[in-house]
């Protein structure tokens, strides 16, 4: 029998916050201890004095990483505003983690908030994934036409070419193709027909 409450076990705390952004907790006005969400750091501190446990330690990083999805899509407008505003690197783990948000709809909202404000470059390692993902494959076009003549986006995107895995190769080619076009038309066409396919 465990003898911790759930409000300080860590994968209790995971699963209230990520049910109660999807509004799966079927009555809440019943639950008197729904934990608020803390800052990432305000989580590790927590877990490194004790007041949050983790049954298994190996469970940790996991949690850490599914935690920070659900707290930053909490805070997703704040974090769409400072994008807006330039602060993209500020908030980097937030940018970061709004990219693998539960939810689809929210990762779309931040690759176009990103092409907006011409700032793909600085997560492209993170984008270019989506580009080999059919459901995203139009957000993500649409950003990076927002980014056309970008030098910040080209450079990041020309980084890597080198990249061991045929398909991220690939795929930056055709963002590159969308960033900065160059060859035939039906080069690019022929490249974007393998992407999607």
């Amino acid at each position: 029998r465990r003898e911790a409450k759930f409000t300080k076990r860590f994968w209790c705390r995971v699963e209230i916050l990520a049910a109660y952004l999807f509004n799966r907790i079927a009555n809440p006005e019943d639950i008197s201890d729904i934990p608020r969400s803390r800052s990432p750091a305000s989580i590790e501190k927590m877990l490194q004095f004790g007041e949050l446990i983790v049954s298994c330690e190996s469970d940790r990083p996991l949690l850490m990483e599914t935690y920070k999805r659900c707290y930053y899509t909490e805070q997703r407008s704040h974090i769409i505003q400072q994008i807006q505003q330039g602060g993209v690197s500020i908030y980097i783990e937030g940018v970061q983690s709004l990219l693998t948000a539960l939810d689809i709809t929210v990762r779309h909202e931040v690759i176009v908030e990103l092409g907006r404000a011409k700032a793909l470059g600085v997560v492209a390692r993170e984008i270019i994934g989506f580009m080999l993902d059919w459901q995203s494959f139009g957000k993500i076009s649409e950003a990076l036409e927002d980014c056309r003549g970008d030098v910040d986006t080209v450079t990041a995107l020309t980084d890597m070419l080198i990249d061991r895995d045929w398909r991220v190769r690939l795929a930056v080619v055709c963002a590159l193709d969308i960033v900065q076009p160059k060859g035939t038309q039906e080069g690019i066409a022929a490249r974007k027909f393998v992407l999607e396919s």
